[in-house]
């Protein structure tokens, strides 16, 4: 509307300021100073509830209206005419129907809820209903912070609170909802936060451990949604005093991974949250008590990929056991080094275990041989499937394991490494004659004439050698049919179960991971000598968990059982499970 065309109006309204002025369309009606309608009676209305008010409510448009329209048209960017025009009459008409805004639902009223109260504006009960409640403390916040008090959440109240939220909850911040936050985040396992109204450099380093766990922007600064991850995790029904149908579920799954015996009943009690707490420091997860999605994932995936450890304590210093090593190498090789000193930094690195337990590979030193019902046969089966003529003889294979006290996945590694994945002729059987010695015949592969191993008039029985097993301890295929003739393995099975124990008497005895053979820490602590090594490449235990670390990693479901080795007064460093 142009300055001439309200001045002509404004002329006709002070030439007669009695008479009623009503356009065409009655709705659509622009209102200005001197002006009497009845609409002005309901914009007068409207601007009182939106707190542009104390209007005395008539139908008279007076200075008084004139100076609460400017308001309200630059408190929302509207051109400040002070006139009622469409602009400003559409803007209220949409304010007074805001859905946030008294005895109104709508879904982003929850956000809107959390952050008030998070500011502090609470408490405020989070559901998508403007009761009495939230307008109270909206209408505070409004005059807090000089905005019009409505009670109505527009988008300049829903900014600022934005703002005060991101201002409170940042470094160097001082605030009452801060030690709230504190509480909070010390509750859910990132502990030892002192409870102030300050945002120090301590809390900043928690929320990003927070945030990083969590999978939020790593920022240390609080927003909407870590305070909202925050309160989910603090909401979760599983925690102590809680009750829930999935409280069972939880007891029996930590009963299964050996996290005590509690009542399968729906009520979280504190001998529950004694065994979560557990489970959570085994697992290197904050130590909250509270089983949040994170938490229950990581069970889920224990129950496949179960881990047991044990500590084994030795009665000697690292620094003893460093000395013993280096004493006896430099005595049997003492062209290579001329003194101790030349040895002593590699082998102080592969005689420390604290160096190799936490690597996800490196740990298979610890692999514990002798437990063995380690995989279903369902499982090894499918890992074997495509492994030529070892498929189908998972569960052989697990037997074998149970009777002699041996992984069944470590039978399994020297199978396949010994018969070439299945394919050689040790898994598929060889022909003898009385003699042990294997039998051939010519045959003709692609119109070529061959000799191969083949049953003739002199063939007594098949064997099998799925280990490779011989007296010599070599790789020499006509030893190992020789030891298989021997002890008459002329089954798959008989080859497997009785080689197990070949396996167990030879190679493993009683040392019963890869880290004891290559230094028996047993003997070294008895004896205060060191024993005869399997080899002495340094590295030696390292270059055996190839071939089992990549058969665990293919499987579906596993225990793995570790077992590592503490010297007296070695620092405290813990194996990390998962």
């Amino acid at each position: 509307m142009g300055n001439s065309k309200v001045i002509e109006r404004e002329e006709l309204i002070i030439a007669d300021s009695s008479e009623e002025v009503i356009p065409n369309d009655k709705n659509s009606i622009t209102l200005y100073k001197g002006m009497k309608h009845s609409n002005i009676k309901d914009l007068k209305s409207k601007l009182n509830s939106l707190g542009f008010g104390e209007l005395k409510v008539d139908n008279y448009f007076g200075d008084f209206a004139e100076q609460k329209i400017r308001l309200f048209q630059s408190h929302y960017g509207l051109e400040i005419n002070g006139i009622a025009d469409m602009e400003t009459l559409d803007k209220i008409e949409e304010l007074f129907n805001s859905p946030y805004q008294f005895k109104r639902h709508h879904d982003d009223l929850i956000p809107l809820k959390k952050k008030l109260n998070w500011i502090g504006y609470g408490p405020i009960k989070v559901t998508d209903y403007f009761g009495a409640t939230t307008e109270k403390q909206v209408k505070r916040f409004q005059k807090d912070h000089n905005i019009p008090a409505s009670g109505i959440i527009d988008d300049i109240t829903a900014a600022r609170i934005e703002e005060v939220l991101s201002d409170i909850y940042r470094l160097g911040s001082k605030h009452e909802q801060i030690a709230e936050l504190k509480s909070k985040l010390n509750r859910i396992g990132f502990k030892g936060i002192k409870v102030t109204d300050f945002y120090g450099p301590f809390l900043e380093k928690r929320v990003k451990e927070f945030q990083s766990y969590y999978g939020l922007p790593t920022t240390g600064n609080v927003n909407y949604e870590t305070l909202n991850k925050i309160d989910m995790v603090l909401s979760s029904p599983l925690q102590v005093g809680k009750m829930h149908e999935d409280v069972i579920t939880l007891k029996r799954n930590l009963f299964t991974l050996g996290y005590g015996y509690v009542k399968t009943t729906k009520k979280f009690g504190n001998a529950t949250e004694k065994e979560l707490k557990r489970f959570q420091k085994d697992y290197d997860l904050p130590v909250s008590g509270i089983a949040d999605e994170l938490t229950l994932t990581k069970i889920n995936t224990a129950l496949n990929y179960n881990e047991k450890v044990s500590y084994t304590e030795y009665p000697i210093t690292f620094e003893e056991a460093l000395e013993i090593q280096l004493k006896s190498i430099a005595q049997r090789d003492n062209d290579k080094y001329v003194n101790q000193k030349d040895l002593e930094p590699d082998v102080a690195i592969y005689l420390n275990p604290i160096a190799f337990i936490n690597n996800e590979k490196e740990k298979f030193q610890f692999l514990n041989l002798s437990k063995s019902k380690v995989v279903d046969s369902s499982v090894l089966n499918n890992f074997l499937h495509d492994k030529g003529d070892l498929e189908k003889l998972g569960e052989v294979f697990i037997e074998a394991g149970n009777i002699n006290s041996v992984n069944e996945l470590f039978l399994v590694s020297i199978a396949l490494l010994e018969t070439n994945n299945g394919s050689s002729i040790l898994a598929n059987g060889v022909p003898v004659n009385e003699k042990g010695e294997i039998t051939f015949i010519n045959t003709k592969i692609d119109g070529e004439e061959r000799i191969e191993p083949g049953e003739t008039e002199d063939t007594v029985k098949i064997v099998y050698n799925i280990f490779g097993i011989n007296d010599k301890k070599s790789h020499n295929i006509d030893e190992s049919v020789k030891k298989a003739f021997e002890e008459d393995w002329d089954t798959p099975q008989k080859a497997i179960i009785d080689g197990a124990k070949f396996i167990k008497d030879n190679y493993i005895g009683d040392n019963n991971t890869f880290y004891k053979m290559r230094w028996q820490p047993d003997y070294m602590s008895e004896i205060k000598e060191a024993g005869i090594p399997v080899s002495d490449d340094l590295n030696w235990a390292s270059k055996q968990v190839e071939g089992l670390y990549n058969i665990y990693n293919q499987l579906e479901s596993y225990q793995l059982y570790l077992d590592i080795p503490v010297y007296k007064n070695q620092p405290n460093v813990k194996y990390r499970r998962g």
